[in-house]
């Protein structure tokens, strides 16, 4: 059992650090604004963070297959089997975006290369996480439709709160996804929601 101790905590260091890769990724980066929303009451974020630290894991496992846990144990850092475990942790959801070619199938696309891993669970998890994140949201917003039901008013109220903090080179941009995106009073909050978060929108548009 001993002898195992190295290699169980190598895979797990490498599961958790790809898990934790992930679940930042969607917590800072797609959803960074409305997460807070919608966390708590949705296990898909966490089984989707899950597969990679799986992949983690499993990559782990392949090496030390391959070169043996004795021979990644060293004095120097680098060669420390719990140092390259971090870095497979770190490097696994890169390795999983390489593609080597596309094949066609019939209007679509499909990977050839280790992404076509991913696009066995990659898919349905964004899917139903960008689902639920809309259906949230939008709950959220909902509550503030009887107070602000001018498109209008909301509308000036967002480019007057909005225009203080964006680059006069990007006001307009932002300006041509509010008009499309903000067909009804219910998504122009939502918009708003999801561009500069809740505690901004709770200022501007108080229940």
């Amino acid at each position: 059992m001993a002898d195992l101790l190295p290699t169980i905590i190598a895979v797990l260091i490498a599961g958790i650090t790809a898990f934790a890769i992930q679940f930042c990724e969607l917590y800072f980066t797609k959803y960074p604004n409305t997460i807070g929303l919608f966390i708590g009451k949705t296990q898909k974020i966490y089984w989707f963070s899950l597969m990679y630290g799986l992949a983690g894991a499993l990559l782990m496992l392949l090496v030390l297959y391959l070169f043996g846990a004795t021979v990644l144990m060293g004095d120097n850092p680098i060669n420390n089997i719990y140092i390259q475990a971090f870095i497979v942790g770190l490097t696994v959801k890169g390795l999983l975006e390489i593609n080597f070619f596309s094949i066609k199938v019939g209007t679509q696309e499909a990977p050839a290369g280790l992404k076509t891993l991913t696009q066995l669970f990659e898919p349905y998890f964004t899917s139903q996480i960008e689902l639920e994140e809309y259906s949230y949201t939008k709950e959220y917003v909902d509550q503030r439709t009887p107070k602000y039901s001018d498109l209008t008013e909301i509308k000036k109220k967002i480019q007057d709160n909005a225009h203080v903090v964006i680059k006069e080179q990007e006001f307009d941009t932002f300006l041509i996804d509010l008009n499309k995106i903000g067909t009804t009073p219910s998504e122009a909050l939502r918009f708003y929601l999801e561009r500069f978060g809740r505690k901004n929108f709770d200022r501007v548009f108080p229940l």
